[in-house]
């Protein structure tokens, strides 16, 4: 069903889309694929942030800044479906004039923020979604035993590395757990649907030592390089 349908206001559909898997998957890629810093431990840290930042709603002449933190980069417009834009575009107009806030920012971009969206309540990203679509991502393209195994290597050591960051529940570690048992069986990739590959770091020390990378410019990109951690990265 069509979101512009599946809601009856601009903020039920905004909070629909922003939950909805497919926007999720994208959205994790961008974060990590695009980060403004080089994290040593880019995979733990990226969803530290999507996990802990509360959401928010600020637009800028580049993209969409949903998360309160910048420590993670924005969202172009190019990475959202048109059904989307058509959204984001109803939620200004229907945001009264004393909620929104213009500034322009020293670097002299142009930034819009709308307070009343969540009714200035402090709102996060439910952890099972995050946690489940990054695995998700994670095995989409690795249909081969061995990048099975490395995937789900990597995948419980980021589990624990985030369980010691921040407060997961034990229900959700254990869905993640058995999510990825899921994943790493002989047919678990066999019928997935499309979706952009995650860039993953590894390093030598912490059995991460190689990373895949997908070409933001093209969420349907199907295509995932196996590359040397001492190649250096492409601009894509």
């Amino acid at each position: 069903m069509s979101l512009l349908c599946a809601a009856t206001t601009p903020k039920q559909r905004f909070c629909d889309f922003i939950h909805s898997d497919d926007f999720v998957r994208r959205y994790i890629v961008s974060c990590i694929n695009n980060r403004p810093q080089d994290f040593s431990d880019p995979l733990t840290t990226t969803l530290t942030l999507i996990l802990t930042s509360p959401i928010q709603i600020v637009f800028c002449e580049s993209g969409l800044i949903l998360l309160k933190t910048s420590l993670l980069p924005v969202f172009q417009y190019s990475l959202l479906t048109k059904e989307e834009l058509l959204i984001l575009e109803a939620l200004i107009h229907e945001a009264p004039i004393e909620g929104q806030q213009e500034t322009m920012e020293s670097s002299g971009q142009y930034t819009l923020t709308l307070y009343p969206v969540f009714n200035s309540a402090f709102v996060f990203y439910d952890k099972r979604k995050i946690l489940w679509n990054f695995v998700y991502v994670m095995f989409r393209f690795n249909d081969d035993y061995q990048d099975k195994v490395v995937c789900k290597t990597l995948c419980n050591i980021i589990l624990q590395r985030l369980m010691a960051r921040t407060s997961i529940s034990s229900d959700v570690v254990s869905g993640v757990v058995e999510h990825i048992m899921h994943f790493a069986g002989e047919d678990s990739c066999a019928s997935l649907p499309s979706s952009p590959v995650l860039l993953t770091t590894m390093s030598a020390q912490n059995d991460m030592n190689t990373f895949y990378r997908a070409n933001d410019d093209d969420p349907t990109n199907s295509k995932a390089k196996l590359q040397s951690k001492n190649k250096p990265k492409k601009t894509l």
